[in-house]
């Protein structure tokens, strides 16, 4: 009686996505009869927390508004709030063990002034991605049963680690701020490499914000920085010889400004706070069993399909998206001054070889004066198809995007031109199905063959194993008796195979 033997083998998948909409608001400090006119809303969302607890995943967060209004005096002004964000995704599949990677983006914005105070609202789009081990029990042997092995290569996980980091930059600006009107921080990984107990991450933080000058002119102004980072964080698993990925996230993020005036300069300390999630692997090898069989039994092999997950190298790919947005006619005499609340909305990934194909909805809002120096402003948005030039990228990738500055320009009285430097920070996978024998059974005895010698004539390509299987013998006692044959074969050989008195 056959007696089949099982391993156990755990491979890293990224087995699960969410998404959902959420609505946020809050009641600003600002009374509506105050309140002559809402220029802009515009709202960042952070992922600050995620849970897994009984087949739930609960990501938390929050949104800060900032919005920009008129005074009844016709004053531009501004005013922040904040609130909580909650999104609770349930699956019969989602594991305790797994590790979640969650996103929140802003998909829309809404103002009220028809209560008490100024209500601001938006709607949430949250993400979140599982990954775990899955463990698969794979035949490996047993008495009596003849196996065919084969290698198979896989990511095995050390380690994965998640926790927060805090950044801090300095900068100067050649003027004088008495507002911030808005604010918003991104971030792009572009390498990740392992050290000896950490992992080192390259990359890009992007500060933007609608500043109003102070002085006589009270310009409105956008500033943009580009901040290049190296950090190490902590992983005790982690070694030169291993890979590592890793997602970051803006956790909360803040701004001190000081002005100088006798230097008419103003002083910018930007701290942000990074979540993160990091997964150390190295490739593995594992030897499994490709087919069975055995001389005395006739036995059926059961086989599964395992998808596997090749993490490939993380990459920062850099394009600039631009088209014309059709607008209001504008004022005669006005002028473009800035813009704030910039967007984009990844719709579709597509992977064609060595390119992956975006396409998405980039918006902002665009802040004009008129000849008699008022402040007015436009929402726009065009769509966009972009090309991202990435060798070997796999067949399938996740796609970040991050906007690393904005501008727009007047092209005709109903027509502007937006535009959008966006770093889009790929991770690559390459998806492989392995086939694994699950189960082996015996179906009953073997008939055995009454000649002591026989003689077969095999198939024109046929291999070894599949000749022994075939024959019902070991491949060893197939070359004993033949040890002349050359495979593949041809189909003209003669097969001997002795089987001893019966």
């Amino acid at each position: 009686m056959t007696q089949p033997i099982y391993e156990s083998l755990r491979f890293n998948r990224n087995k699960l996505k969410f998404c959902d909409s959420v609505k946020a608001s809050c009641k600003a400090d600002i009374k509506s009869k105050d309140v002559l006119k809402v220029l802009n809303v515009s709202a960042v969302a952070l992922a600050t927390q995620t849970e897994i607890k009984d087949q739930n995943v609960k990501v938390g967060g929050r949104i800060i508004f900032f919005a920009t209004y008129l005074n009844t005096e016709g004053e531009v002004k501004k005013c922040e709030c904040g609130s909580e964000i909650l999104a609770v995704f349930s699956d019969e599949t989602v594991k305790k063990e797994m590790h979640a990677y969650a996103t929140a983006s802003v998909e829309k914005t809404e103002r009220a002034t028809d209560g008490e105070y100024l209500t601001l609202s938006a709607i949430v789009k949250v993400c979140v991605a599982l990954t775990g081990e899955e463990e698969v029990q794979a035949f490996s042997g047993g008495d009596g049963l003849i196996t065919d092995k084969c290698e198979i290569t896989y990511d095995k996980t050390f380690s994965q680690d998640k926790g927060a980091y805090p950044f801090d930059e300095e900068f100067d600006l050649p003027y004088l701020i008495g507002e911030v009107l808005s604010q918003s921080v991104g971030v792009s990984v572009s390498a990740v490499q392992c050290g000896v107990g950490s992992v080192i991450v390259d990359g890009e933080i992007y500060f933007s914000a609608l500043l109003l000058q102070k002085g006589g002119k009270s310009d409105i102004i956008r500033e943009d920085r580009t901040i290049p980072f190296r950090i190490e964080l902590d992983s005790q698993e982690a070694m030169p010889s291993m890979s590592a990925t890793t997602m970051l996230a803006v956790k909360s993020f803040k701004t001190d400004i000081a002005c100088t005036e006798e230097d008419n300069k103003s002083t910018v300390t930007l701290s942000v706070d990074f979540s993160y999630e990091n997964r150390v692997f190295a490739k593995t090898c594992a030897e499994i069993v490709a087919d069975a069989f055995c001389e005395k039994e006739e036995i059926e092999v059961i086989p599964t399909e395992c998808v596997l997950d090749y993490a490939k190298e993380v990459r920062l790919v850099k394009k600039t998206i631009s088209g014309r947005a059709e607008t209001e006619e504008l004022p005669i005499g006005a002028r473009l001054t800035a813009v704030s609340g910039e967007k984009i909305e990844i719709i579709s990934v597509a992977c064609e070889s060595s390119k992956i194909v975006v396409e998405g909805v980039f918006s902002l809002t665009a802040y004009y004066k008129d000849q008699e120096a008022d402040v007015f402003t436009f929402n726009v948005e065009i769509p966009f198809e972009t090309s991202l030039d990435t060798p070997d990228v796999g067949n399938d990738a996740t796609v970040l995007a991050v906007i690393e500055r904005a501008s727009a320009k007047t092209h005709s009285i109903t027509q502007t031109e937006i535009m959008a430097e966006v770093a889009f920070s790929v991770y690559p996978t390459e998806q492989k199905t392995v086939k694994i024998i699950r189960e082996v059974k015996s179906v009953g005895e073997r008939q055995p063959e009454k000649s002591a010698i026989s003689v077969y004539i095999p198939f024109a390509g046929e291999k070894l194993w599949s000749l022994a299987k075939r024959l019902g013998v070991s491949p060893e006692q197939v070359l004993k008796t033949n040890p002349n044959l050359q495979f593949p074969l041809t189909g003209d050989e003669r097969i001997v195979i002795y089987r001893g008195a019966n």
